[in-house]
């Protein structure tokens, strides 16, 4: 938005599904026409083996032969990530027709309860400012490691996109979350508000010795081992020298040796 919040109306172009079936198509070798006809049903659960086969019909394969692929467990278990938490928030505020008739919109929703009473007008754009329940609830969990400082995905930054990779969820599904974000400002003015602790002068003093010491002991190898390259190089030319006066004196004996008779019975 203009004021540098974020857009909770924005639905995104599905970056995360595009980016899985990327991945899907590079780890499998499957053509697009393969892919793309796949089902979750078709999908094995993800175990404990590092991949599992998947079949794939004759009728969507090239030339009509039905193949087998191994899809690896790590994108199966990417995929069911998504089938629970992206693909359910990229369904939210879409409700399902029923005989040609849409349902009514939920009451929670404010800018529709304005049009049915009179008040108001219909802005440019509904924001759909809730997610679903498993990424809501995946997103405090990640927030309450963060704000402990004990996080298990990220360096424990108190940023949206630390947020969202802490729980597993993508970026837009995040800023989505109206509730999650405003505790994470509050987090984050708390955590800025606080004052840090400088570091002792006598640590920095410490420090900078031991970079010294470890400075100088690196510069005493590399000369040594110059020394040691020079010093062989100095052999390998007196070897060689060596082996061209060798070859010399073969070549000048060696018209000179006379074959041996036979010695008479």
């Amino acid at each position: 938005m203009p004021d540098g919040s974020p857009d909770l109306a924005f639905r995104g172009r599905n970056g995360h599904r595009n980016a899985l079936f990327a991945e899907l198509l590079v780890t499998t070798g499957m053509r697009l026409s393969e892919a793309g006809t796949l089902l979750p049903i078709e999908l094995p659960a993800p175990g404990s083996a590092k991949s599992a086969p998947v079949e794939l019909a004759p009728v969507v394969c090239k030339g009509g032969r039905g193949r087998t692929v191994r899809v690896p467990a790590r994108v199966l278990c990417t995929i069911s990530g998504y089938v629970d938490l992206e693909r359910q928030n990229a369904l939210v505020g879409h409700r399902p027709e029923t005989d040609g008739e849409p349902q009514p919109e939920p009451a929670s929703r404010p800018e529709c309860q304005a049009l049915r009473d009179g008040g108001g007008h219909r802005p440019a754009r509904p924001a759909v400012s809730s997610v679903s329940p498993a990424a809501e609830q995946a997103l405090q969990e990640a927030l309450g490691r963060l704000g402990e400082g004990r996080p298990l995905r990220t360096d424990g930054a108190l940023t949206v996109s630390g947020l969202a990779l802490e729980a597993g969820v993508s970026r837009s599904t995040a800023n989505r979350a109206s509730s999650v974000l405003a505790a994470l400002q509050t987090l984050r003015s708390t955590a800025e508000s606080m004052p840090t602790t400088a570091k002792p002068a006598s640590d920095e003093r410490t420090a900078r010795n031991e970079m010294e010491l470890l400075r100088r002991a690196h510069g005493q190898r590399v000369a040594a081992l110059e020394a040691s390259i020079d010093t062989l190089a100095q052999h390998v030319q007196m070897l060689t020298l060596d082996n061209e006066r060798l070859r010399r004196t073969v070549a000048t004996y060696a018209g000179n040796v006379m074959p041996m008779k036979d010695a008479a019975p």
